[in-house]
């Protein structure tokens, strides 16, 4: 696409010049692409969604005249996510229809990022109410496939964290966990603000892969009770594209953000019980007690209501969980505590909640067994 190219077009559309340029005009002041092919017989213009491959209008230029296409509904469909972001701004509730109708423009890429990112903030600022959470983590689990573990026998459990300093709790308690009979699928995130990932750290490995197919994550699961993965474009591909932008756009500590992030990946990995460790003061998303009981509470709420066996333990996080601090440096002192040569918080942390998992899957009876064994 070059000006050149788009002038020429113009000359040759004698009296609809007006009528083209304004159309022109609208939506490339509304962030659509443009996209023009020449021909002998003439120039086809094409105006596509920002981020997407849907076409709203098109105009054909040919010797014997010019024609216009608009595909009324896509153009609809762009425009009306101004009056639910106003709605959401203004503190209104949302209906399943319009969430459903946000998580989708999200996905499909129909919807430009400063508007996904706008939508946010009014989300930061209005919050949402249990049930739009709920309809926003349905819609957000359902925007990719969903994980199907019944090849795996046994009850299958998940552990996630909220994210702190120098937490390697999963690369510990994941391998006991799964070394007792009880199969671990864990999808895990990056960083998020100050916060590591678990996929930062693994990749911190020389030739480490965590991009895993799900044939791959069931064959290895069965093999060794055990799979660790990033999050693959085919899961929750939704909360990829928000995850990314509420890294950048101060709207990391939203309570419904945050509990609809996790659950969705919960729900799209396909464990049946699922242990959730929600961190607790400075260095921690959720600086308060209160808080952290409010997300824990309200994530834990959705898990019971799809059916998942959900506990939440609230662990502190006013300084590092660990002796080290930087992934790889983490990943070894994770090695280390394995090897029984470190303790102290990180050690205790990743036994409580592994005793945990074992209880939600039946394997002991109590905390202290879990610990024990």
């Amino acid at each position: 696409m070059t000006d050149k190219n788009y002038e020429e077009f113009l000359e040759i559309t004698g009296t609809s010049r007006n009528f083209v340029e304004n159309i022109n005009d609208f939506l490339l002041d509304h962030n659509c692409k443009r996209e023009i092919k020449t021909a002998k017989s003439g120039f086809t213009v094409s105006y596509l969604f920002p981020n997407a491959k849907k076409t709203l209008a098109t105009f054909v230029c040919r010797k014997t005249g010019i024609k216009i296409r608009i595909f009324p509904q896509r153009l609809n469909e762009y425009m009306d996510f101004l009056d639910i972001l106003t709605k959401k701004r203004n503190g209104i509730k949302l209906t399943k229809q319009e969430i459903d109708f946000f998580i989708t423009g999200v996905t499909n890429g129909i919807i430009p990022d400063y508007q996904i990112s706008a939508f946010l903030m009014a989300i930061y600022f209005q919050s949402l109410d249990e049930e739009e959470i709920a309809h926003m983590t349905l819609a957000m689990a359902n925007s990719g496939e969903i994980l199907n573990l019944s090849s795996i026998p046994g009850f299958k459990v998940d552990k996630h964290s909220t994210g702190g300093v120098a937490d390697t709790t999963t690369l510990i308690l994941a391998p006991l966990v799964a070394s007792v009979g009880i199969p671990v699928i864990k999808m895990s995130g990056r960083g998020l603000g100050f916060s590591g990932g678990t996929i930062d750290k693994l990749e911190s490995i020389p030739n480490f892969n965590v991009e895993v197919s799900q044939q791959q994550a069931l064959q290895w699961a069965n093999q060794s009770n055990i799979v660790i993965m990033g999050q693959s474009k085919n899961l929750t591909p939704a909360d990829r594209i928000l995850y990314a932008l509420r890294d950048v756009t101060a709207t990391v500590e939203s309570i419904p953000l945050i509990a609809s992030s996790i659950m969705s990946k919960k729900i799209a990995s396909g464990a049946d019980g699922i242990v959730l460790d929600v961190k607790c003061g400075n260095g921690a998303f959720m600086k308060t007690l209160e808080d952290a009981q409010k997300l824990g509470k309200c994530m834990a709420s959705m898990g019971r209501h799809i059916g998942k066996k959900v506990t939440v333990v609230i662990s502190s996080m006013s300084q590092p969980l660990g002796n080290y601090i930087g992934n790889r440096l983490e990943v070894i002192e994770a090695i280390e505590t394995l090897k029984g040569n470190i303790g102290g918080d990180l050690l205790a942390v990743s036994l409580t909640l592994g005793a945990n998992m074992l209880l939600l899957s039946g394997k002991v009876s109590t905390e202290q067994q879990g610990k024990e064994l």
